[in-house]
């Protein structure tokens, strides 16, 4: 194999860099989704309370022996049903969101694979090049050894010839 190309390697490196890029985009996407969905989570669960206290209020008025106006009930009653309502949208929402977030992890970890098959294959083909590099100037060290010893034996010959 010969040394890397240089385009080949230009190429590597700007498709390293882009995939980079992807998945810095996909990490904001993934925060920002999570910034949602943590936001709903925490209506979800502040309509949950209010419920949870509107149960407890009229609870307690019944519990106290005191009556209620008819309206008072009817008015408990209604704002109960808006509640449920309003928690039944914000879990709707949560649940959205949820699954947008899970989109947008799983988008994150297909860009981290992208770009660790891109880098890979850099840390080969250096490892490659590298090896090629050093077979070359093995070669060129052995031709060198080789031409030595041809002078040497030449030399040698002279030597011997002539005593």
């Amino acid at each position: 194999m010969g040394l890397e190309d240089p385009k080949s390697s230009r190429q590597l490196r700007t498709l390293q860099r882009w995939r980079a890029v992807e998945l810095d985009e996909a990490q904001t996407q993934y925060v920002q989704a999570k910034k949602v969905t943590m936001e709903r989570e925490a209506r979800a669960d502040e309509v949950s309370s209010s419920i949870t206290e509107l149960h407890e209020f009229a609870r307690g008025e019944l519990n106290s022996g005191r009556t209620l106006s008819l309206d008072s009930l009817r008015r408990l009653a209604d704002f109960a049903s808006r509640k449920a309502d309003e928690l039944s949208e914000a879990q709707s929402a949560l649940q959205a969101s949820i699954e947008v977030t899970d989109k947008a992890h799983s988008q994150v970890l297909e860009q981290f694979e992208q770009l660790s098959v891109v880098e890979r294959l850099g840390e080969r083909r250096a490892v490659e090049a590298s090896k090629d590099l050093a077979r070359r100037d093995q070669k060129r060290l052995d031709e060198h050894a080789l031409a030595r010893l041809s002078i040497d034996i030449v030399e040698h010959t002279k030597i011997n010839g002539e005593s």
